[in-house]
């Protein structure tokens, strides 16, 4: 069973996972497992090669940070690649 990852990069230090969880929802990919890497980079796990396709795709994609009291912070355009597959354990 292999992992399908993605690396999210230029992602905005002050977005969360739920806001990349909702990138990745609204092209109908639901619930990936998602854990930041570093302050802009966020890998993304998924089920199929199809999903990583799909995920690709989200490149160009704006990420826009929620609002921090009354300061609207700009957001930044993302960039989805492909991540090496993860080493699997071997027994």
């Amino acid at each position: 069973h292999g992992t399908y990852l993605v690396h999210v990069c230029n992602v905005p230090p002050t977005s969360s996972l739920s806001d990349i969880a909702v990138l990745f929802a609204n092209a109908g990919l639901h619930h990936p497992f998602s854990f930041r890497i570093s302050d802009s980079v966020v890998a993304v796990e998924l089920d199929s090669a199809a999903a990583v396709e799909a995920a690709i795709t989200l490149t160009g994609s704006v990420l826009t940070p929620p609002k921090v009291g009354q300061i609207n912070i700009p957001g930044q355009v993302v960039e989805v690649i492909q991540a090496a597959p993860m080493p699997m354990a071997s027994s």
